[in-house]
């Protein structure tokens, strides 16, 4: 079985996109989740 919140280095709501992108051009995430909820 993965374990898949091992492999996850930063969670986002929808509502947060745009800080997603933000994090991930600085580096500061390699592997993010964006939750549609």
């Amino acid at each position: 079985m993965i374990k898949l919140d091992e492999l996850v280095t930063q969670k986002y709501k929808l509502d947060d996109i745009n800080g997603a992108m933000k994090d991930l051009r600085a580096g500061k995430n390699i592997r993010s989740v964006i939750a549609f909820e």
